[in-house]
């Protein structure tokens, strides 16, 4: 049977890696890799809704200006159909309209109109919510 001071000194060390961890990743967080995304970014594009999360808590600029294509994550999102994704950035503020989005493939205007329809029925639902409470 372990000891009590060993499991503590264990939970020490485990927290100690994880703040090592969390450091390395803060320093990650604003580095590219060869396509000029950001590990957000690369979260956000391949639909890793839990690590862009944990990167969202830990600072990560969700209006980061652009891959070498020119497009945010917020746009990515949206064009490749990742509604959780695109609801996330916009619950945490992303910029839906960056002007320098190109937008030229009309199915992208049709996934963020659903995204929109979505976001203004949850906000419907609410103000219902809070009149029925006065």
């Amino acid at each position: 049977m372990e000891k009590p001071h060993f499991i503590l000194q264990l939970g020490t060390i485990v927290k100690k890696l994880l703040n090592f961890l969390f450091h390395m990743v803060l320093i990650s967080m604003k580095k590219k890799n060869k396509n000029g995304e950001t590990a957000f970014y690369t979260a956000a594009r391949n639909n890793r809704k839990e690590i862009a999360e944990l990167l969202i808590s830990h600072g990560a600029d969700i209006n980061e200006k652009k891959n070498k294509n020119g497009e945010t994550a917020f746009y990515t999102a949206a064009r490749n159909n990742r509604k959780e994704i695109a609801e996330l950035l916009i619950s945490h503020g992303a910029d839906i309209n960056e002007k320098k989005i190109k937008m030229e493939k009309p199915h992208f205007i049709l996934q963020l109109g659903t995204i929109v329809k979505k976001l203004l029925n949850f906000l419907f639902h609410m103000v219902l919510i809070s009149m029925k409470k006065k």
